[in-house]
């Protein structure tokens, strides 16, 4: 059989291109249904590139298989040949007109979804007023710049409460000199002086700090701002930032009473 006298041959069934039977839309056109909008292309009835099927055999529960004639605008130009299913089916896809398989793909390539990734912002917009990286870091300004840290340890108003980095390095300071990982309550003065400056702060060495209602957890340290009050704070083990929890404990008053009971510097008190 030639190619001609199939394409002469009657239609047992006609296809749109668009509905995509197994990988069709991939071996004749070189895209899936994520890359064209199919439903769009269906919605306006694109009849334009068609497969007609000329032959078919069944074998019952072992599959069929059919061979098609595809067609651009009523005009042959290839022929496609499937049997089986999935996985264990096979497919060849011949070509006699490439000139006219060129224009109908590319006609099938114009129904292509628009892959625009991202937010759309404007010159406006302040990175430093979005939520960040789903909880694991934000934008900052610090001092004459800006920084990229831990989402946790900023507030809703974007101040940082600890420095992150500082407090690495510090550790890491320390772990040279001693030889071993900073623990429990040992690491507080590297906590106190991983505060960025302009924050008034107070390292509180205590189970049973006033007002806060931890249930025996160690209150590291207490920083104030303009909005309120926040404990840094951890079970006991302390080796890095991910060991700190924070949060907002109270107004701003709450920090003067902390100075209260252990005073106004930053030290170590005794419990």
């Amino acid at each position: 059989m030639k190619p001609h006298e199939l394409y002469s041959m009657p239609d047992l069934s006609i296809d749109p291109w668009y509905l995509d039977r197994g990988n069709r839309l991939d071996e004749l056109f070189g895209v899936s249904v994520y890359d064209v909008d199919v439903d769009a292309a269906e919605e306006a009835n694109d009849e334009r590139v068609l497969l007609h099927e000329k032959l078919r055999a069944e074998w019952g529960d072992e599959g069929a298989a059919s061979v098609y004639a595809v067609t651009f605008n009523g005009k042959p130009y290839g022929i496609y040949m499937t049997a089986g299913e999935g996985d264990y089916g096979k497919s060849r896809f011949l070509v006699t007109d490439r000139g006219l398989q060129s224009v109908a793909q590319q006609h099938v390539l114009s129904w292509g979804r628009k892959h625009e990734k991202g937010d759309e912002i404007d010159g406006s917009f302040d990175l430093t007023s979005f939520g960040g990286l789903g909880g694991y870091a934000t934008v900052v300004k610090s001092g004459d710049g800006y920084r990229l840290v831990g989402e946790r340890f900023v507030t809703d108003e974007g101040v940082m409460l600890l420095d992150e980095t500082a407090l690495a390095d510090a550790i890491g300071r320390r772990f040279v000199i001693s030889g071993r990982v900073v623990a429990d309550r040992d690491g507080a003065d590297l906590i106190a002086a991983s505060i960025p400056e302009g924050l008034r702060s107070l390292v509180v060495n205590d189970i049973d700090a006033p007002g806060t209602g931890f249930g025996g957890r160690w209150i590291a340290a207490v920083v104030a701002t303009d909005e309120g009050t926040y404990a840094l704070h951890t079970n006991g083990g302390f080796s890095d930032a991910s060991d700190l929890s924070c949060e907002r404990i109270g107004g701003e008053d709450l920090f003067d009473r902390f100075v209260e009971r252990y005073g106004a510097t930053a030290s170590l008190p005794t419990p």
